[in-house]
């Protein structure tokens, strides 16, 4: 059966919302209520200790499972090859059709509600370089000349590093253009370097300059989260240098990650190893290592799930590395524990099969009927179809695998 999912317009005072923990205005949040389209009741916006606002589960949320699907509030389309001479000039489109498109209130409300918004600018300009802070200067002042009856210079600041740390810059895999989104909802996810959700352009709305530019983003679980838990994505490519990460964020976002996989040592070994560069080349290095002792294999197993844990949080990116990663421990495990590589190959190819955007492409002919296959990135499934449909490559992978592990 096809799932059921309430119209956004529907929405009433009693159901639940995103933003029920959210101090906003009843008309503001019924307009950002409607840009949610699947998962409204799956996340909450709650303050955490030492992060200021993110999006808990209030519910189990199974891997490959959707955590929210939502329209932007205003968004832009650019070929992906654009070179903006000011880099905060994407940021000042966005801005311009978010005042030219939504009443004061809700600009109001963007500004009162996220970070750095008009609580903190005054504290994050100075921490910007020298050209980021001329460029944000220099965009503000146009959007104030542009909205002066809506946004006053201040305020056209403050809203510019709003939409800088918290816009989204996605694309569909085979497009020559990206979209610049302003996702309210999703701007509550905070950063980890060992994320349980990715998040990606919803691959059934077509790449026309129209459609496109008002492409939903699709958040899915790559691990289960359990109620309570905090939704993470990932800001920075995983697949680099543990200091080249820290190194991205503290520049690009203004903050030291401190999150799981940064403040242990268990990934010490990626320091120095090129992973950026070539991943796979990592992970061929570490499959023919050839551990002779029980020690040594239990060593290669922790090392290599480090890794495959960096390609989880990029499997909606670039399936190849996924899959290349599950291969190799799986590979590791096999010599093992046979029922424990099986079972571990079975749940990560079931997580690929919703998760991946290539997936999702290669095995659908007809987006409008993708629900049958339970594989639409904006619906969910009960049953995990684990390769009965999908990428032919990934079916001759799993049929291989089983002919070995039987053997």
């Amino acid at each position: 059966r096809h799932p059921i999912f309430v119209s956004p317009n529907s929405f009433t005072n009693t159901m639940p919302s995103v933003y029920d923990d959210v101090a906003l205005d009843a008309a503001v949040k019924e307009q950002l209520d409607a840009c949610i389209v699947a998962g409204g009741n799956n996340v909450v916006a709650k303050s955490l200790e030492g992060k200021g606002r993110g999006l808990v589960a209030t519910k189990l949320i199974k891997a490959g499972s959707v955590v929210l699907v939502e329209k932007p509030l205003a968004s832009v389309r650019s070929p992906i090859d654009r070179v903006f001479d000011n880099a905060a000039y994407p940021n000042l489109l966005v801005a311009k059709q978010l005042v030219k498109e939504k009443d004061k209130a809700v600009v109001d409300s963007v500004l009162d509600t996220l970070t750095p918004g008009r609580a903190f600018t005054a504290e994050t300009m100075p921490l910007l370089d020298t050209e980021r802070r001329q460029d944000t200067t220099s965009a503000a002042a146009k959007l104030a000349k542009f909205a002066s009856k809506q946004v006053s210079e201040a305020d056209a600041t403050a809203l510019l590093l709003t939409m800088e740390m918290n816009n989204f810059a996605l694309q569909h895999d085979t497009s020559q253009h990206q979209v610049f989104g302003f996702y309210f909802a999703a701007s509550f996810m905070n950063h980890s370097c060992k994320p349980n959700a990715c998040h990606f352009l919803d691959p059934n709305v077509s790449d026309d300059k129209d459609k496109a530019a008002a492409a939903p983003i699709v958040i899915r679980a790559v691990t289960d989260i359990q109620p309570g838990t905090e939704v993470c994505i990932a800001y920075c490519e995983l697949l680099q240098q543990p200091s080249s990460r820290q190194a991205f964020l503290k520049q690009r976002y203004l903050f030291d990650c401190a999150c799981e996989v940064c403040s242990t040592s268990a990934h010490a070994f990626l320091e120095g190893e090129d992973v950026s560069d070539d991943t796979a080349e990592l992970i061929e290095g570490l499959a023919f290592s050839q551990p002779s002792t029980l020690e040594e294999k239990t060593q290669l197993i922790e090392r290599l799930t480090w890794v495959f844990e960096l390609c989880l949080g990029e499997a909606a990116k670039d399936s190849f590395v996924y899959f290349q990663a599950v291969s190799t421990l799986g590979n590791a495990l096999l010599d093992t524990d046979p029922i424990k590589s099986l079972a571990f190959l079975q749940s990560a190819l079931a997580i690929a099969e919703k998760v991946s955007q290539t997936t999702h492409f290669n095995s659908c002919s007809n987006h409008t009927q993708c629900t049958q296959h339970g594989l639409c990135c904006t619906h969910d499934t009960t049953t995990v179809q684990t390769m009965e449909v999908g990428d032919i490559s990934g079916r001759r992978w799993w049929a291989e695998w089983r002919r070995r592990w039987a053997e």
